[in-house]
């Protein structure tokens, strides 16, 4: 399943999902009408789950079952989470734009309402990396990538989702999953631009077994210090200049000792 991964690779997938709408009843639309979990009708559901293994080159993608006859809303996604759950599972890290706020739980959500048990996942989340380092015009994944210059989102409309989700337009829904597969590819290169700012969540050298002194975004050695940090309170931290990648890390004292003794 995936990439089959060396014992120094780091296994990240890159995710998207999209969603339809609740189904409900109410009596008038309005600016300040109030909606009850009592006005719905038809849950929510995953209708496309898209990934992609980083360092390989397919997109895969999950779609939900067709509804069934004379019942035009029972699509259901349950056969989608029951293949997407254990993809999630083999990651040591999940790359998703505004996942930890959307398409993560939305995941975790159904996976409950099916009874599915789900691993302890660890996400990054480039819309959070956007908002902590950044102050960009906007965090939204389209903007960011077309501000880098690296794409933009295909043009969808409304009722894209509205002609899937009633009507069960399955030419729309193949639009749906290119939409969803494009939105991956955007935020793999949105990511691999973030990630020369932003600490890495798992350290790469470490992962492979070596050192703490180790680049911990893709474990080559130092290049050389650059310079020694102290705190106010006399912490000395070095920063490090990686001699594979070009990026700067920080590494404590300790750490520094035993790269002087090593190399």
């Amino acid at each position: 399943m995936g990439v089959q991964p060396t014992p120094a690779m780091i296994k990240r997938l890159f995710l998207d999902i999209e969603t339809c709408p609740c189904i409900g009843s109410f009596w008038r639309p309005g600016y300040k009408v109030r909606l009850t979990g009592d006005n719905i009708e038809t849950h929510a559901r995953i209708i496309t789950a898209a990934y992609k293994w980083q360092r390989e080159p397919k997109v895969h993608a999950l779609e939900w079952s067709r509804p069934k006859k004379g019942d035009p809303f029972s699509q259901s996604d349950e056969k989608l989470v029951q293949l997407l759950v254990p993809v999630l599972d083999e990651a040591d890290e999940i790359i998703a734009h505004y996942g930890d706020g959307f398409d993560v739980p939305w995941i975790r959500t159904r996976a409950l309402y099916h009874g599915i048990i789900t691993g302890v996942w660890k996400t990054v989340d480039t819309k959070a990396w956007a908002c902590k380092h950044f102050l960009l015009p906007t965090n939204k994944l389209d903007d960011i990538a077309q501000y880098l210059g690296l794409g933009k989102k295909l043009k969808t409309e409304y009722d894209l989702w509205r002609d899937i989700t009633f009507k069960d337009d399955q030419k729309k829904l193949r639009r749906m999953i290119e939409y969803n597969k494009h939105d991956v590819e955007l935020l793999e290169k949105v990511y691999d631009h973030l990630k020369r700012y932003s600490p890495p969540p798992t350290h790469a050298g470490v992962h492979e077994g070596k050192g703490k002194y180790t680049c911990p975004e893709c474990g080559g050695n130092p290049k050389h210090r650059a310079r020694p940090m102290t705190s106010a309170t006399g912490t000395v931290k070095h920063q490090m200049y990686c001699g594979r990648c070009p990026r700067y890390y920080t590494i404590n004292n300790a750490a520094y000792k035993k790269w002087i003794k090593e190399r």
